[in-house]
């Protein structure tokens, strides 16, 4: 068993703190594995005593012999030049035909995991929120302005978080528990993402967590987990699970506030064709 299997299958018997241990291994393995003992508790914010409690679970007698392991295991995740030579080595269909073929197992995996109660609770979070913030960072980010625009058509008060950006973390203090913020979570996480998300979580805000089977083994108060299947056996994992998420969202929230999105939506068509006659009179 390896150590990530491990871990997920101890994960209900750790505490607060040997949680936080887990989470930087399966998120953050580079610093586990060549860091020093004091250097990973200080980057985690526990105790030295909390690592080496958390290694003994995990039945290694200290941190080297955990760190051993995980190098004997390799890489979480495998790296890009793994990847291109994986790809390029790869027999049988075309490229196009492997490619729509695995986007095609992404998306039929993803909703056969995530049942009906699941999205129905979804949408009402959306529904019945005062505000709806979309965050995500590095590659991320990309599903944070796209489930953005989808959602701003459908209902009022939606905005792309900016925390974390450029160091500016003050627009967390905007958010209150009446509101609800959709977190994109995927591989290659930064400690920038995690560190808001628990900001989030401690101050209460409902969260949406759209990430990756790994990451989904972290479930927290106020968070409702949305995993998606994103390993392809491409150069990049693919995001078209999580692109089809946010498009079921749209449409789910549009139907379930009926009038109201209605009427959004033609307020929004108002202002497009006012934009169109400026642009025509300044032609």
């Amino acid at each position: 068993m390896t150590v990530t299997e491990t871990i997920k299958e101890k994960l209900n018997e750790f505490t607060k703190s040997e949680r936080a241990v887990a989470t930087s291994v399966l998120t953050n393995q580079e610093s586990v594995m060549f860091g020093t003992l004091d250097s990973v508790a200080a980057e985690i914010g526990v105790s030295t005593t909390s690592v080496l409690r958390f290694c003994r679970k995990l039945g290694f007698a200290g941190f080297k012999d955990m760190q051993h392991a995980i190098r004997q295991n390799g890489r979480l995740h495998a790296e890009l030049p793994d990847k291109f030579r994986r790809t390029a080595h790869a027999d049988g269909d075309s490229v196009l035909v492997k490619t729509l073929t695995q986007d095609m197992a992404c998306i039929k995996d993803t909703f056969a995991r995530l049942s009906d109660d699941v999205l129905t609770s979804a949408v009402d979070a959306v529904c019945h929120a005062r505000r709806v913030y979309t965050f995500g960072m590095k590659e991320s980010y990309a599903l944070a302005h796209y489930a953005y625009t989808r959602l701003a058509t459908v209902r009022p008060d939606v905005s792309v978080l900016q925390a974390g950006y450029n160091g500016e973390i003050e627009s967390l203090l905007n958010l209150t528990p009446m509101d609800v913020c959709i977190v994109f979570l995927f591989h290659r996480y930064t400690n920038q993402s995690l560190h808001i998300l628990d900001a989030l979580q401690e101050r209460g805000i409902p969260v949406l967590l759209v990430t990756d089977e790994q990451s989904a083994h972290f479930e927290k108060p106020h968070t409702q987990l949305l995993p998606c299947r994103v390993d392809a056996m491409g150069i990049k994992n693919t995001a078209v699970a999580p692109i089809v998420l946010c498009d079921y969202l749209c449409t789910a929230v549009a139907l379930a506030n009926g009038e109201h999105s209605l009427q959004h939506m033609k307020d929004t068509e108002t202002l497009f064709r006012k934009g169109n006659l400026i642009e025509d009179q300044e032609l």
